[in-house]
């Protein structure tokens, strides 16, 4: 779905620069690129924004460092968050736009110096010219906007201009063929200094995003919720009003107070499963034979696991991960209790589970990659995630009977949870978003969290209790 504006541009894309800020936890490293091709372009103040300089520090895990201009955002979000941010702009020599009027320029060269550094064979940010620049494209994470409108103070105040917003979940064929069509714009572009080609830029090309597929595997669950209030055990924590109250009919939008509700379902469903994850591997990764077998594994594996699960695509285990996410996060010894900062060479499963999984992670930890169900993300094959310990773990703890339960029938029982997951991580992952949550969705959600607080961790609980 695209939206256009004839107004309001500089709240949008604000928003979209907060957005990819929120967001940045749970990026893959590839996907943190924001393409600016602008043909004019000036340094715009954060006060436009309308959030507070001390609110967006906050967004910036506490960053220390200047933020008065939209080059100090970036640079913030190059250095502290790893985007990598593109900025093409129109070439100074170009005689189709009188863009040699010294003023101007200067003002440009300014920002531009900024975002460059002093080693301009090495920018902090790279900045292209290119000739005939006329595009006006500004791609993030989330989505795009494309229109008139230049990055300039008079195109995001005071001219009539058009632009049009696409929003990476509603749109995603869209959002590709603008991103499809950012990276052609880039191609033949000069280092703006150097007048040198610049070859490894990353673009943003993504391919239909799991969590967003269409969800066949869901049968909804419509009636006889438990009455919270009348019987609580049957929640692992009982809400205000019962799963099952959102209803099918009333806005397109769910009303911030079920939205309100959901996230704390969310919230809770997440937190829990960081439970379930880390008793299952403290208790069965011993029964994982390819990690038992691996030469010169002598540590026990309950307190190692982590080191060995592979989670990102690129290869990072947990561990890695959740340091890499800890160091983002600027944590200090002030928001710990004395003597009990993490050794960041060496986190604890805990301390990985805590401080460096997105609720992704979490999924993967026990199914595996979404392109090889029950293996890791190891090249080249994966390790196996259903050796031994995933059978024992759902037999033992969920409750499968294991006489009546082999390999097959595992996968098929969490096969059967996979769109559930998805539901669920859906909603979570746009909490606080502007767009809100379509009814639809929500109804999804709150289906999925009743399935898996039926399946996983109803089960789970007992299990702990005995």
């Amino acid at each position: 779905m695209t939206t256009n504006f004839s107004y309001g541009h500089s709240h949008v894309f604000w928003d979209f620069i907060f957005r990819s800020i929120e967001d940045s936890d749970e990026l893959e490293d590839n996907e943190k690129v924001i393409t600016i091709i602008s043909p004019w372009l000036r340094d715009i103040s954060v006060g436009s924004s309308n959030i507070p300089a001390e609110d967006l520090r906050d967004y910036l895990g506490g960053y220390r460092g200047s933020l008065s201009k939209l080059s100090d955002v970036f640079l913030a979000m190059e250095n502290e968050l790893g985007f990598e941010i593109n900025i093409l702009t129109l070439d100074s020599t170009d005689t189709v736009l009188p863009k040699s009027e010294r003023t101007w320029l200067d003002q440009e060269a300014t920002m531009i110096d900024k975002l460059v550094g002093l080693d301009r064979e090495n920018p902090k940010i790279n900045v292209l010219k290119q000739l005939g620049v006329h595009a006006k494209m500004y791609v993030f994470p989330s989505g795009a906007l494309t229109g008139s409108v230049n990055l300039t103070n008079a195109g995001l105040f005071l001219n009539g201009e058009n632009l049009s917003r696409t929003d990476r979940d509603a749109d995603q064929q869209g959002y590709r063929q603008i991103c499809i069509n950012a990276q052609a714009q880039l191609q033949g572009a000069v280092s703006y200094y150097t007048g040198f080609r610049i070859d490894n830029l990353t673009h943003i090309i993504p391919e239909n995003e799991l969590s967003d597929r269409p969800l066949t595997g869901m049968e909804l669950e419509r009636s006889n919720f438990p009455n919270p209030n009348k019987n609580p055990e049957a929640y692992i924590v009982p809400p205000r009003f019962a799963l099952g109250d959102i209803q099918n009919s009333g806005s397109h939008i769910i009303s911030e107070e079920e939205q309100f509700e959901l996230h704390k379902w969310c919230f809770w469903f997440e937190k829990e499963m960081r439970n379930v994850v880390k008793q299952y591997y403290f208790e069965f990764a011993k029964r994982m034979n390819q990690w038992l077998e691996a030469e010169n594994e002598t540590d026990d594996l309950s307190q190692i696991w982590h080191k060995l699960l592979i989670v990102k695509q690129h290869g990072e285990s947990l561990h890695d991960s959740a340091i890499k996410t800890f160091k983002r996060s600027s944590w200090d010894d002030s928001d710990f209790l004395p003597g009990s900062f993490p050794d960041l060479g060496n986190f604890s499963p805990d301390e990985a589970l805590i401080y460096g999984t997105v609720i992704n992670d979490l999924w993967t930890c026990i199914y595996g990659s979404e392109n090889k169900p029950f293996s890791d993300h190891s090249k080249p094959e994966g390790i196996n995630l259903l050796d031994k310990s995933l059978y024992f773990f759902t037999t033992q703890v969920l409750g499968l009977p294991p006489k009546q339960t082999n390999d097959e029938k595992v996968k098929k029982f969490w096969y059967k949870l996979e769109d559930y997951f998805w539901a669920i991580a859906w909603v979570r992952n746009r909490h606080g978003h502007v767009n809100g949550i379509p009814r639809k969705r929500a109804i999804e959600c709150q289906a999925a969290l009743i399935k898996f607080n039926k399946r996983v961790l109803k089960p789970f609980s007992q299990y702990m209790m005995r």
